[in-house]
């Protein structure tokens, strides 16, 4: 019984210091330029190509970095919609959503990996969502205290990218539940929709 109560608090100590970083450090040191001339356009589709590969963006893509560096401890996820251009929350420093291009948001995050949905359509979808909340809701506020569903108003960068797929494609990336709080940016890399395509970049 004592063991028990120890490794809950334990638990529940684990889950309030991720939290607070989240909360209040979030990924507020990041600031970057909506445009870029330094952006290589695949010709054929008219889609940005990621640095250093032949691979053009599409879609619904998310890009994920969990470097310590640049994510203050927490990791940081974004989506890429049909415009070419990365969607994301930065944290509680820069409340909003925010529009990067691919260029900006991979030379600004490190070790930027790329998650491709398997269903063309599932990204299509999930990419014009991301586009609408971003009309809708770029003022948002900054809060991971907040649920998955129901609330637009209140943001963070995990829970954008799971709205876009969830609203936009009618998936829920790793099965979450619908009131579940401060959700780790790893958490939506969910294998049975995504495919890593690309790492480190």
């Amino acid at each position: 019984m004592k063991e028990n109560f120890v490794l809950y608090t334990r638990k529940l100590v684990l889950a309030f210091a991720f939290s607070i970083i989240f909360l209040l450090i979030g990924t507020q040191s990041v600031f970057a330029s909506d445009i870029s001339t330094n952006v290589v356009v695949d010709p054929g589709g008219g889609m940005p190509v990621y640095q250093g590969t032949s691979t053009a963006a599409k879609s619904g893509d998310i890009l994920y970095t969990n470097k310590l560096t640049t994510t203050w401890f927490t990791g940081h996820v974004a989506i890429v919609a049909p415009d070419g251009y990365v969607y994301h929350t930065p944290g509680a420093g820069n409340p909003g959503i925010k529009k990067m291009s691919v260029y900006d948001f991979i030379t600004t995050y490190d070790d930027v990996q790329v998650w491709r949905a398997k269903s063309s359509t599932r990204g299509q979808n999930a990419g014009f969502k991301a586009q609408s909340l971003y009309g809708s809701y770029r003022y948002a506020d900054y809060s991971v205290y907040t649920t998955l569903t129901g609330d637009f108003y209140d943001q963070y960068c995990t829970k954008f990218v799971w709205q876009s797929y969830y609203y936009g494609a009618n998936t829920n990336l790793d099965s979450l539940s619908l009131t579940k709080l401060t959700v780790p940016p790893h958490w939506i890399l969910d294998g049975y929709y995504l495919t890593k395509i690309h790492g480190g970049l």
